[in-house]
């Protein structure tokens, strides 16, 4: 299985690699992909909403809410992922024409959602200082730039992905990812 630096800094060469993989066998990474960014997601929203939890319902419950935002967040990941968006974006690239399987389109998919896990470690640390709530100054621009930089990679390998099973120009596969990219835009404004 390629590394996730592969992904983002030799995007093409890993899709290359991944094109030659039997469907089945694509299909269980991209399953695998999807349930752990929504794993890392989950994490996140649990680290987000820990406050709001722990007067909610007291700490005798925060473990099981704890693995439950995690169990959660890896099926919501694999629902939208592996059917929501793939589906979306698949009506979009056969009005424009596309030629991408579906299989494909799930993996440029799950692939381009592997940046997410660069997040896990800021969130952990923040999650765990107790500083999540209270990030201002310095580090408030840091973990926006550096989320920011995330998003823009996470766009270059979904444009990559979409431009190379399709044979289309970066300007049609950024018509094709506009749902995707527009979701990033707005909950990265709404978050």
């Amino acid at each position: 299985m390629p590394s996730p630096f592969n992904i983002i800094f030799k995007t093409n060469r890993t899709f290359n690699y991944l094109n030659e993989l039997p469907a089945d066998k694509l299909n269980t990474r991209c399953n695998l992909i999807f349930i752990l960014i929504g794993m890392s997601t989950g994490f996140e929203s649990f680290y987000r909403n820990l406050a709001s939890v722990e007067t909610t319902v007291g700490n005798e419950f925060i473990i099981l809410l704890w693995v439950l935002s995690i169990v959660m967040g890896a099926l919501l990941s694999l629902l939208f992922g592996k059917y929501i968006f793939t589906f979306i974006l698949y009506g979009l690239n056969k009005l424009l024409k596309g030629t991408i399987e579906i299989v494909d389109l799930r993996c440029v998919l799950a692939y381009t959602f592997i940046p997410v896990i660069l997040k896990l470690p800021i969130v952990l640390y923040l999650g765990l200082s107790g500083k999540l709530h209270h990030i201002e100054g310095v580090e408030l621009l840091l973990i926006n730039v550096l989320y920011i930089f995330i998003w823009l990679i996470s766009v270059k390998i979904l444009l990559i992905g979409l431009s190379r099973f399709n044979n289309f120009s970066i300007l049609k596969a950024c018509v094709n990812a506009s749902p995707i990219i527009l979701m990033g835009v707005v909950g990265y404004v709404l978050l």
